[in-house]
């Protein structure tokens, strides 16, 4: 459900303190609906509703998040397909530790080499 908590105070010309108090509600409580951090409760909608029946509300957010979150199947494919993904990572990182191993002994012959051919 997207609701501007913000924008209908601002239209309706009331605080936070005075909205929370309407809807019987602690101010924290709007102001964390506001910023995001929680969504308006069933119970608290209602009374808003009640109070001001002309809010408009766009419920399509809402049921497109509630399919999504709902679709099991979809939900066992997208972990199978992180996992496969996790597994072939491992897989490049152990080649990759691999190689670096093969380089740095090439290094050290390298190394070993230059060493031999200024000595004489």
């Amino acid at each position: 459900m997207e609701l501007d908590l913000r924008k209908l105070r601002d239209e309706k010309h009331l605080k936070q303190s005075e909205l929370a108090e309407i809807l019987g509600v602690k101010q924290p409580y709007i102001s964390s609906i506001e910023r995001g951090r929680y969504e308006i409760s069933h119970e608290v909608f209602e009374r808003l509703k009640e109070r001001f029946p002309d809010i408009q509300v766009d419920t399509s957010e809402k049921i497109e998040k509630e399919i999504i979150i709902t679709d099991d199947t979809e939900d066992k494919n997208l972990l199978n397909i992180i996992a496969e993904q996790l597994q072939r990572i491992k897989e490049k990182d152990a080649q990759i530790s691999r190689l670096l191993s093969m380089v740095e002994a090439c290094q050290q012959k390298i190394e070993q080499l230059e060493k031999g051919s200024f000595d004489k």
